[in-house]
């Protein structure tokens, strides 16, 4: 696993793609959060399809927060 700092480096140098119109950008935020956050809300949750809304509705929030 890479090193907190490289890991940091990475999601603000994907923000700035984001941020620079490389929509590919914020795709490649999700491949690396998505399993990660799902999980920590199924958790909470209980509930497989509950957990998927809330977990898309939150990187839909953090699309438009970028923008």
């Amino acid at each position: 696993m890479a090193s907190k700092a490289k890991e940091i480096a990475i999601d603000k140098m994907l923000v700035a793609r984001f941020k620079g119109g490389d929509t590919s950008a914020f795709d490649e935020m999700v491949s690396r959060y998505w399993d990660r956050i799902f999980s920590r809300v199924l958790q909470l949750l209980k509930n497989r399809q509950d957990a998927e809304e809330v977990t898309q509705d939150a990187f839909m929030r953090a699309h438009k927060g970028l923008e």
